[in-house]
């Protein structure tokens, strides 16, 4: 069994499943790195964040993302984008099923600041693509 856990994300993004590229889990098993050319809609994260994954004896793939935020998610389909501490962005989510399984759950947070927090919890079957997809916050300065 093979088990990969990376805590502290530094942003997490929801992306709709129209905006992604068609036979993802294909490109994963392939070793290509898949693109997003959708910008996706950033969630406002802070606590502890972390991208898991397993494939157990059997073969069986697994992933679950976990995140706390302010932010409400509007009712759809969705892939996440997450960005770990080294600057990859894995994505969480496939055009075709089966698609993630998000719970959400109220908290009050570990502290005055965060007592409206809500904890999203991703789970997919399926193990997380390294992607190229665009974040609003990057900044493309014009070479010279």
């Amino acid at each position: 069994m093979e088990q990969i856990s990376i805590p502290g994300l530094r942003q997490v993004a929801a992306i709709s499943f129209d905006a992604l590229p068609h036979d993802i889990r294909r490109m994963r098993i392939a070793g290509m790195t898949a693109h997003v050319a959708a910008i996706p809609a950033m969630m406002n994260i802070f606590g502890d964040s972390s991208i898991e994954w397993e494939i157990d004896a059997d073969g069986r793939r697994s992933a679950s993302l976990s995140f706390y935020s302010l932010e409400i998610l509007p009712n759809g389909h969705f892939a996440f984008v997450a960005e770990d501490r080294m600057g990859n962005r894995w994505l969480v989510g496939a055009m075709e099923p089966p698609f993630p399984k998000v719970s959400v759950s109220a908290s009050s947070g570990k502290g005055s600041a965060d007592s409206r927090a809500i904890l999203y919890k991703v789970e997919w079957e399926g193990t997380p693509i390294i992607c190229n997809c665009r974040f609003p916050s990057d900044i493309s300065l014009p070479l010279r």
